[in-house]
């Protein structure tokens, strides 16, 4: 998460047309259940980032996919800008886990 100031100053600056800015948070339910979830940035505003969730969600309950999502900066595990020629930028975490 080193890079994520960087990349959010780029995004609240504008990213060039076909680039879309994700985020990937933890969400968690009343019932204790938790998922890992990509979210498409809409607004990144007094600490909080919320976005669409991007995920198909298989274990918290009252997700969706495309659901309106505000989390606290300060709970993102990665970033990721993807780019129109199908590459993407971060998603550090992501891409250790598929290497393993």
């Amino acid at each position: 998460m080193a890079a994520y100031p960087d990349a959010k100053r780029r995004y609240l600056a504008g990213l060039p047309p076909g680039e879309t800015f994700f985020v990937t948070t933890i969400l968690r339910d009343a019932d204790g259940n938790f998922e890992q979830a990509f979210l498409r940035v809409d607004k990144i505003k007094d600490g909080a980032v919320t976005g669409r969730i991007s995920s198909e969600i298989a274990t918290v309950h009252g997700f969706h996919l495309n659901d309106i999502c505000t989390v606290p900066e300060q709970e993102l595990v990665d970033w990721l800008i993807a780019k129109p020629d199908g590459s993407e930028e971060g998603n550090v975490v992501g891409k250790f886990l598929e290497s393993h």
